[in-house]
Parts: C-alpha cells; structure tokens; sequence
C-alpha cells in the first residue's frame, strides 16, 4: 500500500516494489499541486483508493458522476484492476470495467476521532486479500472490503490506532 505521501515519494516506493499487488491512496493536496505526478504512478497500480471528489480531480471530469468518472479512469488505465470509492458514513464502494459494488458504513455511536479511516479501509482490504491469497473482483468486492469498513469503523471509534489493536 503506496499511502497519501508526495507523489515522487509514492513513484519511488512503487519503483523498488516487488509486490504483486499494489494499492495507492492520495489526497486532495497532492492532487491540487501535483496532479501530472501523480497521474504517472497509475501505470504500476492495481488497486486505487480514492473519494468521490479525489476521483473527480483526478480526471478532471468535475461534475460527473463519480461511477462515470470511475469506469473512465479505469479504461485508461490497464493495469489498474480497480477503484475504491471511498464515501466516508455513506461507505465505500468497488468499482471495475464491468461492475460496482456499493457497500454501506458500519455504524459507529460515538466518533472519536475520523482521521485514519481511509487508511484502515485499505490497510484491512489489502490485508484480506493477502491473508486468503485471494484478489478477485468477488472477494474484494465482498469480505475484503466488508474488513476494510469494519477497520475503518474500529479507527474512527477511539483515538490512534487503540481500537485496531
């Protein structure tokens, strides 16, 4: 998992992997100031995580809807198998060429502390999928992304990484 650093860092840590899966996070930063960069590490991504409006400015299709824009970036892009959407209490859905799957939040009473919750997300999805040796469109989009909203719900729930432990 290639997380929300600049994009030069993020190009160099996929450069020296030898990982045969790898996912790639942003954040609205990085794609205001160094979109062109950023642009250039899809070519070694299978898995993108990205917000709705991450994804937006990513395509630069602002104002369309984010499945379009979705299914665009990923006929571009023939490495990248998938994308997930992440929608904060609304959840997170999975997107490839062919299909999405939309999955709700867990419900969480008292939020603690929402930062991190993307990166429980796909830390637990990435871990799912490597623990059953599995990354197929049926198991990401079913127990390794319902693993990836319980993590996220576990890290906004209580403050550091307590809850994940």
């Amino acid at each position: 998992m290639i997380g929300s650093l600049p994009p030069r860092a993020q190009f160099a840590a996929v450069s020296q992997s030898k990982a045969s899966i790898i996912g790639l996070d942003s954040m609205t930063h990085w794609l205001e100031t160094d979109l062109s960069e950023f642009s250039a590490i899809l070519c070694c991504t299978q898995l993108l995580f990205l917000t709705r409006e991450e994804l937006s400015m990513l395509s630069m299709r602002i104002g369309e809807s984010w499945i379009s824009t979705a299914q665009t970036l990923l006929g571009k892009h023939l490495r990248l198998k998938g994308i997930i959407v992440k929608a904060g209490r609304f959840g997170a859905a999975f997107v490839t060429r062919n299909h999405i799957v939309e999955r709700p939040a867990v419900s969480v009473v008292d939020i603690l502390d929402p930062s991190g919750a993307g990166d429980a997300l796909a830390g637990a999805l990435l871990g799912a999928c490597s623990q059953a040796e599995r990354f197929d469109d049926e198991f990401i989009s079913g127990p390794a992304l319902r693993a990836g909203l319980d993590s996220a719900a576990a890290a906004i729930s209580s403050f550091g990484i307590s809850a994940l432990i």
